[in-house]
């Protein structure tokens, strides 16, 4: 069985993991102490994997140890401590005060909603001892498997599939002419060979995917981080670009002027893009604008490098 999913085609065995992804039998669930202590005796032992942290938008969760990312070593930010990403590489807090909340604890309500700082895993059965209260505040839905995984395949791919489709444009590398891509080459010369795909696992991001399609080999299948990217930007590239042009980097920085996201012209109008760290965000050929409107967010600057 294959589906085309934003775009792409995609496997049974890829589906099959989505389906393990999205829908676990065993999902991990964020609990105040209290609320922890009705569920011990039904919870299991599972391993937090960086593929269910995405799904179940676990990042940077105060007290629990859980992080978006790997830390970055402080060097590369010298005053913000252990830098912990976001899905899309936004720096989060540092681990010197992830454990702290910000909010002042004589603020009104500071001391009303408990902090879930547990994280606790249950199956179906054991989620239903929870109260609507406590489902209602974990940082996403939970969905579960069919009783009857054999019968309820068809039906958990479907649900799968929608949850990774909710939100995304599709693809468009399949309406790139032979010319664009054939002038693109020398310039970005796996640009093709990476577009219209799904990563394996969560990590490869859109620093990885932008230098890969420049000929940077194994950066595509990369978490990459700022530092090595900022490297790449400055000995590669230089000032300026036009995105009529392949090879024009798009670069988004914060206030601060870190740099939280990246893309990649391809010419004639079309833009490459992973818009985010996760499993479910496939690298994606969409036009300039609308890859430029997609990436906009508070705070953001854009600026544009050449590959020299």
């Amino acid at each position: 069985m294959t589906a085309t999913v934003l775009g792409i085609r995609v496997t049974d065995a890829q589906l099959a993991r989505w389906r393990g992804w999205v829908m676990p039998a065993v999902q991990p669930f964020l609990l105040t102490a209290d609320e922890a202590r009705v569920v011990k005796r039904v919870a299991r032992s599972r391993r937090l994997s960086p593929e269910l942290r995405d799904t179940f938008q676990l990042y940077a969760v105060p007290g629990t140890g859980v992080y978006a990312a790997e830390v970055e070593p402080s060097g590369d930010h010298p005053d913000q401590g252990d830098v912990v990403r976001s899905a899309d590489g936004v720096a989060l807090r540092s681990t010197s005060d992830a454990a702290s909340d910000p909010t002042p604890t004589d603020a009104p309500g500071a001391d009303d909603e408990p902090e879930r700082t547990s994280l606790i895993w249950l199956d179906r059965r054991g989620a239903r001892l929870l109260t609507p209260e406590a489902r209602a505040a974990q940082p996403t839905k939970h969905r579960w498997p069919g009783k009857h995984p054999e019968r309820s395949r068809e039906r958990d791919t479907a649900r799968a599939i929608r949850w990774v489709e909710d939100g995304w444009p599709a693809s468009q590398h399949s309406e790139v002419s032979e010319a664009t891509w054939r002038r693109a080459r020398s310039i970005l010369p796996e640009a093709r060979r990476i577009a219209g795909r799904f990563p394996a696992r969560s990590g490869p991001n859109c620093f990885g995917t932008v230098m890969g399609a420049a000929g940077v080999e194994g950066a595509e299948s990369t978490w990459m981080q700022r530092a090595p990217f900022e490297r790449w930007l400055q000995e590669a590239t230089i000032a300026g670009g036009n995105d009529e042009n392949p090879g024009t980097v798009l670069v988004w920085r914060g206030a601060d002027g870190a740099v939280e996201h990246a893309a990649i012209t391809l010419g004639d109008g079309w833009l490459l893009n992973k818009p985010a760290q996760t499993w479910s965000t496939p690298v994606t050929v969409l036009p300039v604008r609308d890859g430029i409107n997609a990436s906009r967010a508070p705070g953001r600057r854009l600026e544009r490098h050449t590959i020299a």
